[in-house]
């Protein structure tokens, strides 16, 4: 390379790290910016009041928080030497404003105190300046309009703007820290509730408000609580569409296509989606197809992609819809009220063919040559289809989730198996056919219904507050199976062996769970005594399992050329088993929290539980009829303990003992 290309190099790498550190950000932004925020009446602390700091130049948002507890506000890395102006809201006050410029010699400005005037109902409201965070009641809300995006933004590049907000790749959300384990939109699930099709779907210009919110799943365990996040539309864009349609046609044959379609309006939604290929790409579900409609996606995702580690070539169909109607106009957190439906349907073809060859060289310059062709054929049909009806108020909840899913499966293959001698030729042959049918049906009941307690009520007795849950899990599977070897020595004809075998088998089970869980008794058994604030809970769990299975193998006779019953094998069993685990439940926590600052929380649970096991066994052999009993107590115990610093990290440390007793099977007592 000649000295002038060095040298042009060399500039070019100079202008590319220079181009490079300018895309950095600013070096003026290490100001710092603190202040309180009181009411001018009362000198009262206006806690959790929005605070925002924009450019004066071209009102570009630069930072905001809630104050604390005591009306404390505090914005780090904010641009020095240039003016600015700060703004606080708050419910029923006036809008406050200053302008001020933080020096560069100093670094820092410290605002002071910042009066908020009430606001006089009979004074006109003018808004210049929208809040982009503020508290509801308990709920922390966003407003979308206060974060200016690109025109083909979506949910997911709005959510990536929020402080204390991060999307994964995969598109799990995560807020300070905490998984969302569920996103609505306008208070319902959206399509199925998957929060990629949301996120990656919903244009940034339809969002009014973007609210979090804890939702407690066990009042009496705040730990158990989970983050939800609901995407509040604007009025007209509560109603639209969304799809995609995608076709491939490649070298050998190969093809793939895919469609979808979705609708959405404020009471009503249904999306219909299909895919067909022969590149080894198989949906696992309706939620699969519509994920690949998405309109903007920055995740890489391999779910519905080429399965190159796959034998052979599949050929899938599959398709399905997603329904569902809420009666409720607008919902919320427990107030709801809709019924879903979701359809999918897989019907899949795999051939697989192999030909193999293996040549074993021994001494003395002879070979053993080992020829393997397979052809394995398998056709299946998937089908499944769930429904769900869910009716939440502030007293209970209701919900009930039938599932059904039919499977049928055809399976042919055969196998040819030669071995020869370099010098003695054919040695052996092994041929082997084997084939099969399977149909299975099972249906998947779940009902749970939960009511909580009513403070209004002066009552010792909590009839109002318990929760029940009822699953039900009935099914039946019927298969026929053959396998057929023929093995064939052309050295010893005495070891040739002819093995011919077909099996039937019928299979039917009913499994039922029944849970019971009381509210905290201790004003019942100890009166208005608050006993050290210590939670007294009454638990049952009983199972009933039970599986009636038919397994007939046949012989061939090579004499009288029929099937001829195998009773060594075949087996008729009545297996049922009874589990009950009663018990009761003491918890205690200890909690200790600033807004906006730090949660602090220490929970001990101790479970006193006892359980009763049955298990008997009715079968065709004697020696497999059991009847046995046991019981034993099983405690659980645990201490947790979360510390949360709102917008840095939520760390948690549980320590935990449980005590669980397995039981042998009828395999394992009289295997046959």
């Amino acid at each position: 390379m000649s000295f002038s290309s060095k040298i042009i190099f060399l500039l070019i790498g100079l202008l590319w790290g220079v181009a490079a550190f300018s895309q950095t950000r600013d070096s003026s932004y290490i100001g710092t910016v603190k202040g309180v925020a009181k009411d001018s009446a009362f000198n009262n602390a206006l806690q959790s009041a929005t605070v925002a700091i924009y450019k004066v130049k071209d009102s570009a948002l630069l930072g905001y928080q809630l104050a604390g507890n005591l009306g404390e506000f505090e914005f780090l890395e904010i641009p020095v030497g240039i003016p600015l102006q700060i703004v606080i809201s708050y419910s029923g006050f006036k809008s406050f404003k200053k302008t001020f410029t933080i020096p560069a010699d100093k670094k820092t400005m410290d605002l002071n105190v910042l009066f908020i005037e009430r606001n006089d109902m009979m004074d006109e409201v003018v808004v210049e300046y929208i809040p982009p965070v503020r508290m509801n009641g308990d709920t922390l809300e966003f407003n979308a309009n206060a974060f200016k995006l690109d025109k083909d933004a979506v949910v997911e590049d709005l959510l990536r703007k929020l402080p204390g907000v991060t999307v994964w790749g995969d598109g799990a959300i995560y807020v300070n820290g905490r998984e969302v384990k569920s996103l609505m939109v306008d208070g319902k699930p959206f399509f199925g509730g998957d929060s990629q099709i949301a996120i990656q779907n919903i244009p940034k210009n339809a969002i009014d408000k973007v609210q979090v919110y804890q939702q407690n799943q066990d009042e009496l365990n705040p730990l158990d609580s989970t983050l939800e996040v609901n995407i509040m539309l604007k009025d007209d864009k509560k109603s639209g569409k969304f799809g995609k349609i995608g076709a491939g046609f490649g070298t050998r044959n190969r093809f793939d296509a895919d469609a979808g379609i979705n609708f959405f309006s404020p009471n009503t939604q249904f999306g219909i989606a299909g895919a067909a290929n022969n590149v080894n790409k198989e949906a696992g579900g309706m939620n699969t197809l519509m994920r690949q409609g998405s309109y903007r996606g920055n995740k890489v995702s391999m779910e519905f992609q080429p399965n190159f580690r796959s034998q052979g070539l599949s050929r899938p169909v599959s398709g399905g819809f997603n329904y569902q109607r809420d009666f409720v106009d607008n919902p919320r957190w427990r107030k709801k009220n809709y019924f879903s439906a979701n359809y999918f349907i897989r019907n899949n073809e795999n051939e697989n063919t192999r030909w193999t060859q293996t040549e074993t060289t021994f001494l003395g310059d002879s070979s053993r040559i080992q020829e393997d062709e397979s052809v394995n054929v398998i056709l299946s049909t998937n089908q499944k289809i769930n429904l769900s009806y869910v009716d939440e108020n502030d007293r209970r909840t209701f919900s009930i989730s039938p599932a059904f899913t039919w499977d049928t499966r055809n399976t042919n293959s055969e196998q040819n198996r030669n071995s020869s001698s370099s010098k003695q030729g054919l040695q052996s042959a092994n041929n082997s056919i084997n084939s099969g049918t399977n149909d299975t049906k099972s249906m998947n009941v779940g009902i749970k219904f939960q009511s909580y307690r009513n403070p209004l009520k002066n009552t010792r007795i909590p009839t109002d507050d318990f929760q029940v849950s009822y699953s039900l899990n009935t099914g039946q599977t019927v298969g026929e199976q053959l396998n057929k070897t023929d093995f064939i020595s052309f050295v010893n004809p005495n070891e040739n062996r002819k093995y011919n075998r077909k099996y039937n088998n019928q299979s039917n089970h009913l499994n039922q769970s029944l849970s019971f869980s009381s509210g905290d008794l201790r004003r019942m058994i100890f009166g208005y005594a608050n006993f050290g604030g210590i939670t007294i809970r009454l638990q049952n769990d009983l199972s009933i399992n039970s599986t009636n299975e038919v397994r007939k193998v046949a012989d061939m006779d090579t004499v009288a050329k029929n099937y001829v019953m195998n009773h060594s094998l075949s087996t008729d069993n009545q297996f049922r088993t009874i589990n009950q685990d009663p018990g009761i439940r003491f918890g205690k926590s200890f909690k200790r929290e600033l807004t906006n600052r730090y949660t602090k929380e220490l929970q001990i649970n101790v479970n006193a539980n006892w359980q009763f096991y049955n298990q008997q066994n009715i079968s065709g052999h004697a020696f497999q009829n059991i009847n046995q009993s046991y019981q034993k107590f099983v405690p659980e115990a645990s201490i947790t303990y979360s510390n949360n610093q709102v917008g840095e990290y939520r760390t948690n440390y549980k320590l935990s003992y449980n005590a669980t007793s397995g039981y042998p099977t009828v395999n394992q007592i009289a295997p046959l």
